[in-house]
């Protein structure tokens, strides 16, 4: 029955609405009921769980069971009785874990099916499928995980472990898609990339005490000018949600670098010279008023860069789950994996945050 064409009716009842991902899991079903020796092409890499449908997950999972079973219609030569039974055994099997496998619907999975020997192919888009739903899922985690983060100062690992498992969905469907690997011919390309916008994140979103934190930061710089240098090999001014605080770290570290005297006045007049003041990047009264204050800057600025690693994770995976309902693989895993670029990043500033002082300080003389 290899390559057999559709023979059963003439009129091949409707298929089941237009989407492509269901008529692709009826095509292939279709392929395995008309020619059980098709199931061999895909058992041992097509899952139950790939399937969209549960009526569908549970009819592949029970002619993939008859077939390791050694199902007679698996014979050299089965006859119209084992070939009849291979399909009412796993209707039969099905219809006892899961609703809505009727006794007619093998007849419109077998329409449904253009080409039997097709089957691995079929098989395929099934897998592709399944992976883009994968993506989408994980990076909904993902957008759920960062929030958190933002929210309540969760737990950061948590979120890069979502990253992690989205990383490698995405490898696995850009495999399976023939997608090259970034470096290797793939467009990295991502309009609108940079600093992704902040996602349920904002300065009034996020409340004050967010906008103490980032102060209270900056007060300990103020206090104790000398670690500068060393925080800001993890630490960018992107990384402050508020843009006016952001810049008076960027002025903290020119002033440092350049081996000048550090405080509100010299503060004052650097954004003086650097037009931040006119363009109202800052007033007078916002840098007047950031006080010296005593306290560990490496705890606050690790603060501000797990927000930040949150805030650029949320925006990042809230764009790869739109794009994962949209875009073909072709598109969507080069275009997904630059947006977790920054991401990425954004983590291993963080982890060198939170790495220890001893570390901290040889990555800082290596840069120097």
């Amino acid at each position: 029955m290899t390559g057999s064409q559709n023979t059963l009716g003439t009129t091949p009842p409707a298929v089941e609405g237009p989407d492509p991902v269901v008529l692709a899991e009826q095509a292939l079903l279709g392929a395995l009921l008309l020619d059980p020796q098709q199931t061999r092409t895909v058992h041992e890499w097509l899952a139950a769980q790939n399937f969209y449908r549960a009526a569908h997950r549970a009819l592949y999972q029970a002619l993939v069971d008859q077939f390791r079973a050694g199902h007679p219609a698996l014979a050299p030569h089965p006859g119209k009785e084992e070939a009849l039974a291979w399909l009412t055994d796993a209707v039969a099997t099905a219809s006892r874990t899961t609703r809505g496998i009727s006794p007619s619907y093998p007849h419109t999975l077998a329409a449904a099916c253009p080409r039997s020997d097709h089957a691995p192919v079929y098989g395929r888009m099934v897998v592709e499928a399944a992976l883009q739903r994968t993506v989408a899922e994980h990076a909904t985690r993902m957008l759920t995980s960062a929030q958190t983060t933002l929210a309540a100062g969760g737990e950061a690992r948590i979120l890069l472990t979502h990253l992690d498992i989205l990383t490698e969905v995405l490898d696995q469907l850009g495999r399976l898609a023939g997608v090259p690997r970034p470096g290797h011919g793939a467009d990295q390309s991502a309009p609108g990339l940079g600093e992704p916008a902040v996602v349920n994140g904002s300065v009034e979103q996020l409340g004050q005490d967010l906008l103490a934190e980032e102060e209270m930061l900056l007060g300990t710089l103020l206090q104790t000018p000398q670690v500068i240098g060393e925080m800001a090999v993890w630490l960018r001014p992107a990384d402050f949600a508020d843009p006016g605080l952001g810049a008076v770290f960027s002025l903290l570290v020119a002033l440092h670098r350049n081996g000048r005297a550090i405080d509100q006045v010299t503060l004052l007049w650097e954004a003086r010279r650097r037009g931040l003041l006119t363009d109202q990047v800052l007033t007078v009264e916002r840098i007047l008023g950031l006080v010296p204050a005593p306290g560990d800057p490496a705890f606050g600025g690790e603060i501000v860069a797990r927000r930040a690693l949150a805030r650029t994770a949320s925006a990042a995976a809230w764009q790869v789950r739109d794009f994962a309902a949209t875009m073909p693989p072709s598109r969507l895993v080069p275009r997904a994996l630059a947006l977790l670029a920054p991401v990425q990043q954004a983590r291993q500033r963080w982890q060198a945050a939170t790495a220890p002082a001893a570390e901290r300080v040889q990555s800082f003389r290596a840069r120097r």
